[in-house]
């Protein structure tokens, strides 16, 4: 009886074996399908939008202007100058006073 007992187990672990290789491919099977799958949705995105289409807002970087739509500037030295400036303003104390080099003995002072 010892041999039929050797026979059972051995014909329970090939019965084993064929279970995990019918389970091994029923998930290789469920992985190809999954594969598959992804690959299908592949086909239904959507394409990129091109960069540029005929109602796109544009953004100027440049402008013209014409110069009489700009303000005038002129320059204006000495008395003139201390003339026109607000009356809040010190001169003696204010960075918009310049004085030259002769009013400051040789040095300091800009142009």
């Amino acid at each position: 009886h010892m041999g039929t007992l050797a026979n059972i187990i051995s014909l329970s672990f090939m019965a084993m074996s064929e279970f995990e290789t019918g389970a091994q491919m029923f998930a290789n099977f469920i992985t190809v399908l999954n594969s598959l799958q992804r690959l299908a949705r592949l086909f239904t995105t959507p394409e990129e939008a091109p960069a540029h289409k005929a109602g796109d807002p544009e953004i100027r970087l440049s402008v013209l202007i014409r110069r009489a739509e700009l303000a005038s500037l002129g320059v204006k030295r000495g008395v003139e100058a201390e003339a026109s400036l607000p009356e809040c303003v010190d001169a003696e104390r204010s960075w918009l006073y310049f004085r030259t080099t002769d009013d400051t003995g040789g040095h300091g002072g800009a142009q």
